[in-house]
């Protein structure tokens, strides 16, 4: 069975809501930021709080002071920018994802 690890490894796709590292100077910078200071790899967890922190502070530097204020905010736009890329929302404030396949050989580092 162990035998067959790298076999399997070969063959594997990961989903994920973010682009393969390699293919966006963005989320590569990132990481690589991440495992200097804290010595290991983020999880795609910590990308995604980034980008809602980096979202509040746009709603907050708008003026919006209130829940249903920011709410508003993040719904005015179709597509919202943050220094990791683009976030947008539906109607009903769920977040609108495009997942990429990455081939599980590319995401060794």
């Amino acid at each position: 069975m162990i035998g067959n690890r790298r076999a399997a490894r070969s063959k594997m796709l990961l989903v994920s809501s973010f682009p393969a590292r390699d293919r966006t100077p963005e989320i590569n910078g990132y990481i690589m930021r991440f495992q200097r200071r804290f010595g290991y790899s983020p999880s795609a967890l910590s990308i995604s709080t980034r980008q809602a922190l980096e979202l509040l502070d746009q709603a907050l530097e708008s003026g919006a002071n209130r829940p249903d204020e920011v709410k508003r905010f993040l719904l005015s736009r179709p597509q919202l920018q943050t220094s990791l890329g683009p976030v947008g929302f539906d109607a009903y404030g769920d977040h609108k994802a495009t997942f990429h396949i990455i081939p599980a050989e590319m995401e060794k580092t």
